[in-house]
């Protein structure tokens, strides 16, 4: 399993980079099945075989990322088994299209 950390500064401010990572999130739940929360400033977000987290801070975002990696254009591949590892974190959603910023 290959994991990726990231940090990187910002000038969004915090609100605004959270605003930012909730369309990610928004978008990775429609296009790859992947379920995501919020705990305080940190969105966290998992799929089967993959999860990671994404810090949001007033200057600053961290991205942590763990699971098989390929690169592909819509292709989702799925190479290693969790085994059921780990539990899925309680209040994950999905985002539907009735999702309208509010």
């Amino acid at each position: 399993m290959t994991r990726i950390d990231v940090e990187r500064s910002h000038n969004l401010g915090r609100e605004a980079a959270r605003e930012k990572a909730e369309q990610l999130a928004e978008r990775l739940a429609r296009d790859f099945d992947v379920r995501y929360r919020w705990s305080g400033d940190t969105l966290e977000f998992k799929r089967s075989g993959a999860d990671g987290r994404i810090e949001v801070g007033a200057d600053r975002v961290r991205v942590e990322l763990a699971g098989p990696v390929a690169v592909g254009h819509g292709r989702q591949h799925q190479t290693a088994d969790r085994g059921g590892a780990g539990q899925e974190p309680q209040g994950l959603r999905r985002a539907s299209g009735a999702d309208a910023g509010g």
